[in-house]
């Protein structure tokens, strides 16, 4: 037959512990109900709060601000075309951008870390960065191709 010893020491530092904290959270309670008391809350005569007058025609009316949201869209922030340099190759257009991912679910993504700029793409095929069109993705590298030249940039 199994025997349960029960630690009667632990049992009475645990409840001393609990009724310290039950303790404490009481004088907590009973100081904030007299602080309370002692200090109530007094209301202010509008005529004693200082508020700024506005300037009459400085605040634009709301549609203004409705129609400039409803010609936004909030989710999707179109990246900046970046001209590339008439004479630059293929590696100097390059020699910033890192491949710090691939993403191979669904249609192979690549996602490459422009280090000057410190920002981060995810292209897919025939999509361009700098003038680089993306040829192919890799499951460990990327081909871009400039004009007639391709290179390929492998994950770092």
């Amino acid at each position: 037959m199994y025997r349960w010893d029960f630690n009667w020491a632990a049992f009475r530092n645990a409840s001393l512990v609990l009724g310290g904290l039950a303790v404490l959270a009481f004088t907590a309670q009973l100081i904030i109900l007299a602080a309370s008391y002692l200090m109530p809350v007094q209301s202010v005569p509008a005529a004693k709060v200082a508020v700024p007058e506005l300037l009459p025609g400085t605040l634009e009316p709301l549609e203004s601000f409705q129609k400039k949201m409803e010609a936004r869209n909030l989710f999707y922030a179109p990246a900046a075309p970046t001209a590339a340099p008439a004479k630059a190759g293929i590696d100097e257009l390059s020699q910033d951008l890192a491949l710090i991912g691939v993403v191979t679910t669904g249609e192979p993504e690549a996602i490459l870390k422009d280090k000057r700029l410190n920002q981060t793409y995810f292209l897919r095929r025939h999509q361009k960065i700098r003038g680089l069109e993306v040829k192919e993705v890799r499951r460990g590298s990327i081909v871009l191709k400039y004009q007639d030249q391709e290179k390929e940039i492998f994950l770092d």
